[in-house]
């Protein structure tokens, strides 16, 4: 990215001086070289004694998910004055440090390390935390995971919490795992942004115990805890043949199962004998429906009569033979 700035500016003060004007250009370049993310600006002053003044180049890289290096190089034609300098920046749980040192070719050092950290309420106990997050600023999220027990969406006092649980917040991992009381909190959340906090299937160690729903789409104020719920179910199978009036098999058709809400919870392709089978599938009632193009190329409809229903009772549902029409 290039970018180009002009800027004039004239103080005057009646009948004590001439007034004093200046006008200079500004040109930065920005850009990536492999991982490194490059910044350049030079100055150039326009007017009087004109030409270049000074200019300066920035290059910042990842050393780790928690750390990044600093390098910077300058230089000012008005002092004759070249300088460098390079810092280090670690975020921890509580605090960031930053360090840096700097030289020049006057003979000058210097030589300087930050601490920072944020103070702010813990909603998790009403008490007060400390974060390397600036609380102030972004967006915070608090999320209680529980199962529960009667599939209804709320949870009651006697529904057990869980711990070990990770969330996503968008498309990536964020936060710690749940604590004893199935809590988490999610700091460095976009303020006024919208984005959706789920659970994070893979680090449930029971296969059979599944998200109820895809999370919950919040968007974060800056300096305020949002408070959400995700419950955990039970979950259990769906399967059965699928085979078109006559009862000839539908091989290697593609169909999906949706919820209550008609939202697509998963999809599966019929066998060579059209037998289907959904694996990991929280309680509750499903319907089936083919997907628009295996419906067309087979010469199907899309709309699949037969309902599923899975809960503690049935915790399989077998479907028998599932007649499709033409």
């Amino acid at each position: 990215n290039v970018s180009a700035e002009l800027a004039w500016q004239r103080d005057q003060m009646p009948k004590l001086f001439d007034p004093a004007e200046s006008f200079e250009g500004v040109l930065r370049l920005s850009g990536r070289l492999g991982g490194i993310r490059l910044r350049g600006e030079a100055i150039f002053e326009l007017i009087g004694d004109s030409g270049f003044r000074e200019s300066k180049i920035t290059g910042e890289w990842g050393a780790g998910d928690d750390a990044n290096w600093r390098a910077e190089i300058g230089y000012s034609k008005r002092d004759d004055r070249a300088r460098f300098g390079v810092g280090y920046s670690r975020r921890f749980k509580h605090f960031a440090v930053t360090g840096q040192v700097e030289g020049a070719s006057d003979g000058s050092v210097a030589a300087g390390i930050n601490l920072a950290f944020s103070l702010g309420p813990d909603p998790r106990n009403g008490g007060i935390r400390v974060a390397s997050e600036k609380l102030a600023s972004q967006g915070q999220a608090m999320a209680v995971v529980y199962y529960d027990e009667n599939g209804d969406g709320k949870r009651q006092s006697d529904e057990k919490l869980q711990k070990d649980v990770e969330l996503t917040a968008g498309l990536t991992a964020r936060g710690d795992p749940t604590d004893a009381k199935g809590q988490t909190l999610i700091d460095g959340l976009q303020p006024f942004q919208s984005v959706l906090i789920g659970i994070d299937a893979s680090s449930l160690p029971d296969p059979f115990v599944q998200p109820a729903t895809s999370g919950v789409v919040v968007t974060p104020r800056p300096g305020v805890a949002t408070i959400i719920e995700l419950p955990l179910v039970a979950a259990g199978e769906v399967s059965g043949t699928l085979q078109r009036a006559g009862g000839r098999a539908l091989t290697g058709v593609d169909i999906e199962l949706l919820d209550k809400g008609g939202r697509v919870v998963k999809t599966a392709r019929t066998e060579y004998d059209g037998f289907f089978l959904f694996e990991f599938v929280p309680y509750g009632s499903y319907k089936l429906r083919g997907k628009e193009l295996s419906a067309n190329v087979v010469g199907v409809q899309q709309e699949i009569s037969k309902p599923a229903t899975l809960g503690k009772a049935t915790p399989i549902a077998d479907l028998g033979i599932v007649i499709v029409e033409p």
